[in-house]
């Protein structure tokens, strides 16, 4: 969450991955869980599709190209600009402050 914020994007998290909210207490445009991309059960991504399809969200995935599992290895593998670079790659904010989803890779 902490990355999140840094690089200039609100953010919350839930208790946990398994956890499917009834609602959705802010206005949230995306899920981004684990990619628990060597699993042979990948259950964040499982969990963030289900949270996804339920509120009418993207879900996003860090690509398993980079092998994070989650936003905090992705800037300790490859920095934090490698990061900035993929999250703009994938959101658009317009002048108005409205995000646009426009790649999910995965």
């Amino acid at each position: 969450r902490m990355i999140l914020y840094l690089l200039g994007y609100d953010s919350y998290c839930l208790n946990n991955e398994s956890t499917i909210p009834n609602e959705l207490l802010y206005n949230v445009k995306f899920v981004l869980y684990d990619n628990d991309y060597k699993a042979k059960t990948n259950v964040g991504q499982l969990y963030g599709n289900q949270i996804a399809n339920k509120f009418g969200i993207t879900n996003l995935c860090i690509p398993s190209e980079y092998k994070c599992k989650d936003i905090s290895d992705f800037v300790w593998k490859h920095g934090i600009d490698k990061v900035r670079e993929w999250l703009e790659s994938v959101i658009v904010v317009d002048k108005q402050n409205e995000v646009e989803i426009i790649n999910t890779n995965e």
